[in-house]
């Protein structure tokens, strides 16, 4: 959608996707078809294994913090790969998500906050209570039934009772809460009540703020490119949370305008993450071995819960956590 109006206003653009060899990943045959329809001139990275590498080490010396997000690894390559081409400025994407109700999860979140309205759920409530799993949809359903804030932002990786099972300290339940205030504050004096406009602002505070537009400025200006994000132009943000429609489904008005420039396979396709296959590769390298060594000497994390983690990583479960364990114990082993 941002490529097609840059290119019906300024009548040539030059376009970029990264893929991968592995089809299960790579999205290059779409991306294809919209730089066709829109008449770009477009440009195909492929990101493998050693490029992965390579990068990953470079951000772990250019990040003044943990690496949030796998995404930031082809992202970076793919901003070298823009630079090699004498580009300085990228028009990218962030915030159609969270201003149109991108993620499925905020319909899952809307259909699980009817069950607050039960009138008989005292039983459930001491059920999850008494019942621990360390799986998100336990939390969510616990919350539910305890009365306690239900979304608190849709990057949330560990829960609090995670955080208290994973680390070598006490996390009180319901801390990240606390985190929430000065947002959860603002809420309460604009006098708004509906339930998907608050997923829609907590995830435009948190998850768009604090972590895709951090990554997206810091992994462009590696190499001294500005990134600019037009979705965020502020008529855009007002006119999408003052229409009331959007809330019919998934991007469901980005859809109808994006009806007058797009295929329409494009359009109706299922929703794809920004996925790839780095957890196959972290497991297959010395990065396992790294990170129980790094742990063992610094004791943040319990062991056992760091090998639940990584077994389970081999898998493909909570492999965001794994990420964040991975880049926080890397992190801090370069820095102190």
């Amino acid at each position: 959608m941002v490529a097609a109006l840059a290119k019906k206003e300024q009548g040539s653009l030059a376009t970029f996707s990264i893929g991968y060899e592995d089809k299960r990943y790579s999205e290059l045959p779409y991306a294809r078809l919209v730089a066709k329809h829109i008449g770009s001139d477009h440009s195909e990275v492929l990101f493998g294994k050693g490029e992965f590498f390579a990068t990953f080490e470079t951000l772990l010396e250019h990040y003044d913090e943990p690496i949030g997000d796998s995404a930031s690894v082809p992202l970076a390559y793919l901003f070298g790969q823009i630079k090699k081409q004498g580009f300085r400025v990228v028009l990218s994407g962030e915030g159609g998500d969270e201003l149109f109700l991108g993620y499925r999860q905020y319909f899952e979140f809307l259909d699980l906050l009817q069950a607050k309205n039960l009138k008989y759920k005292n039983w459930l409530k001491n059920y999850f209570r008494s019942h621990f799993s360390p799986n998100k949809e336990w939390e969510w359903y616990k919350r539910i039934f305890s009365d306690e804030l239900l979304f608190r932002s849709s990057c949330e990786v560990f829960t609090d009772l995670q955080k208290n099972l994973f680390l070598r300290q006490n996390v009180r339940d319901g801390e990240s809460v606390e985190f929430l205030q000065p947002f959860l504050q603002e809420w309460e004096q604009s006098g708004l009540r509906d339930d998907i406009i608050f997923m829609s602002y907590i995830d435009m505070m948190v998850r768009l703020a604090a972590l895709y537009l951090a990554k997206l400025d810091t992994t462009s200006m590696l190499h001294t490119i500005e990134a600019r994000t037009p979705l965020l132009d502020m008529n855009v943000v007002t006119a999408a949370f003052a229409n009331p429609a959007r809330a019919q489904g998934p991007k469901f008005l980005l859809k109808q305008i994006a009806a007058r420039y797009l295929p329409k396979q494009i359009i109706d396709r299922k929703k794809k993450g920004f996925s790839y296959p780095h957890m196959q590769w972290l497991i297959q390298s010395d990065y396992i071995q790294k990170m129980e060594r790094i742990n063992d000497e610094a004791g943040f994390f319990k062991p056992d819960q760091l090998s639940f983690l990584i077994e389970n990583a081999k898998r493909n479960r909570f492999s965001r956590h794994f990420w964040l364990a991975l880049t926080f114990l890397l992190w801090y082993d370069k820095n102190f």
